[in-house]
């Protein structure tokens, strides 16, 4: 946002112009003991009259260094054709699962958890443990799962069938797993921050 009234009408220039070329601002700033690549935005759809629409919105990047190369871990997935029936399925059901993005919805429920975890032990009051969810040994059907999608309108919980399980428990899985982060990992140690 401006740093008061005096800067309000270039701020507002600037950010008029974002939105009428559609482009992205690019800066840095110091936060955290190091310096951070931030992208800076303003929402297409914001009007002068909306005062939620009113300021601009700064992401943190990452520095090209950061990120692993694709091919790492894209490239062992194999070809394959889509089928048009398989497409046209999976597309209907995202079609009847869209909605308009509501942040209010999701909540870190790990930190619920660790909080309950806590309050529990302090209280000395037994804590509950969940039952992990029973796993399927047999191959799902893709077609057969996006139709049961479809038909019963069901939620989250069904995209575990859709997911392939090995055809026989005693399949090890492959050594070369590697993990999902694209992110590398610092090779820095994190440094101590400096009061100001």
């Amino acid at each position: 946002m401006p740093d008061g009234d005096s800067q309000a009408e270039a701020f507002a220039v600037i950010r008029k112009a974002l939105q009428d070329t559609h482009k992205v601002a690019l800066g840095k700033i110091a936060f955290g003991g190091r310096e951070h690549l931030v992208g800076i935005s303003a929402p297409l759809e914001a009007k002068d009259d909306d005062v939620a629409g009113r300021g601009m919105m700064a992401y943190t990047l990452r520095y090209a260094e950061e990120i692993r190369d694709p091919a790492e871990y894209f490239g062992e997935i194999k070809k394959t054709t889509v089928e048009a029936d398989q497409l046209s399925l999976a597309k209907e059901l995202i079609q009847r699962k869209s909605a308009k993005f509501a942040p209010d919805k999701f909540h870190d429920e790990y930190e619920a958890a660790l909080k309950a975890m806590v309050e529990a032990k302090v209280n000395h009051v037994p804590i509950d443990k969940d039952e992990p969810a029973p796993r399927s040994g047999k191959v799902v059907n893709l077609m057969d799962a996006l139709r049961k999608s479809i038909k019963s309108g069901s939620d989250d919980s069904d995209q575990e069938s859709t997911r392939k399980a090995p055809k026989k428990s005693s399949e090890k899985a492959p050594e070369s797993t590697k993990r999902l982060s694209l992110v590398k990992p610092s090779s820095k140690p994190a440094r101590a921050r400096k009061s100001a």
